[in-house]
């Protein structure tokens, strides 16, 4: 076999091999996959202006999961459970309105900003760093928010600004923590 012709049909037979395209913020239109290393997953995708929508199904032998809606891709708006691959739409808990998640700032890194009411809380970003997801790496940076109707409970997040999404990293309860690893992320 010629050489050229055999450089041609190596590449041929490793491209199909080669790593898919990071996602963009344009594949927020049709769903960015993120996968967990306990096998959850979660697609990512642009509901209406500033507000992320995040549907997660478990790894755990059933179709559940919950469909939820973040304000900038962190901050809560709401829950629906989903039981058996079926949205339970009458067990929606609302956690903010669009016109509350509107005062809230857009994520920035290294700042503090809070939310006065009652139900709020209040978040505090890092500095700007390299976040690896898979073979995928993203400037992001880390926030961790706390609420002020539940002092024991706080989460930590990498914010990955490109995207506008945020991924829960860390659930720190009562003093106990639970650690949440992503391993990959692709557009759908």
């Amino acid at each position: 076999m010629h050489l050229k012709a055999l450089a041609t049909a190596t590449a041929a037979l490793i491209a199909p091999l080669a790593h898919a395209a990071c996602p963009t913020p344009a594949d927020l239109a049709s769903g960015i996959v993120t996968k967990l290393d306990d096998g959850q997953t979660e697609v990512h995708t642009s509901a209406a202006k500033d507000i992320v929508q995040v549907d997660i199904r478990y790894n755990d032998g059933t179709n559940d999961g919950s469909v939820m809606q973040f304000g900038h891709g962190l901050y809560l708006r709401n829950v629906i459970p989903v039981k058996d691959g079926v949205l339970r739409i009458g067990q929606q808990e609302k956690f903010a309105s669009d016109a509350t998640l509107r005062k809230w700032a857009k994520p920035e890194p290294n700042a503090s900003w809070s939310n006065t009411r009652p139900d709020g809380g209040t978040a505090q970003s890092g500095p700007m760093q390299t976040v690896q997801i898979g073979n995928c790496a993203y400037d992001g940076f880390k926030i961790t928010i706390s609420f002020a109707d539940d002092p024991n409970y706080v989460e930590v997040y990498s914010y990955l600004p490109t995207l506008g999404i945020g991924l829960l990293t860390t659930i720190i309860e009562n003093g106990d923590t639970d650690a949440y690893r992503y391993v990959s992320i692709a557009a759908k």
